[in-house]
């Protein structure tokens, strides 16, 4: 059995429901965050609520499903699929993280040559990079939920 003492039920049950807060949430949090000019400060307050929403709705969904899910004994399947939706979701993290990277050296460059030596430093990569994160959560739950459904 795993930690929780459930098996897999319980967590195609729990990765469906991190798939939808996450779905729900931060791309809300990452556009509320892009309109209008904020500071670091409260592009923080920002995230943490989001994070705090999350959290607090994962724990009241996971009590109900510990009550109502029966237990049952880990398979190769669950392994198997952490396992490959951990590489895909990295990869997607990864590629993401670098493209974001590459779009800021060569707009450092542009900005610089145009501006006779003066570049101006804006919060987009900060963006890129969250919703690189936001990505890669998406994927990885939406392969898991995926092999639950077609094993």
């Amino acid at each position: 059995m795993n930690e929780s003492g459930t098996g897999a039920d319980f967590r195609a049950k729990s990765n469906l429901t991190a798939l939808i807060t996450t779905a729900l949430i931060y791309p809300a949090v990452l556009l509320f965050s892009a309109i209008g000019e904020k500071n670091i400060f409260e592009l923080a307050a920002i995230l943490a609520v989001g994070v705090v929403l999350q959290i607090s709705i994962m724990i009241v969904i996971h009590i109900f499903l510990a009550l109502k899910t029966t237990q049952e004994p880990d398979d190769e399947r669950d392994h198997d699929l952490a396992r490959r939706a951990s590489h895909v979701s990295g990869t997607v993290m990864t590629s993401s993280v670098v493209i974001v990277l590459l779009i800021m050296l060569v707009r450092a460059m542009i900005a610089t040559v145009s501006s006779g030596g003066e570049t101006n430093v804006d919060l987009w990569p900060l963006y890129g990079i969250f919703g690189s994160l936001i990505l890669s959560e998406l994927v990885r739950y939406t392969i898991t939920a995926r092999g639950y459904r077609v094993d």
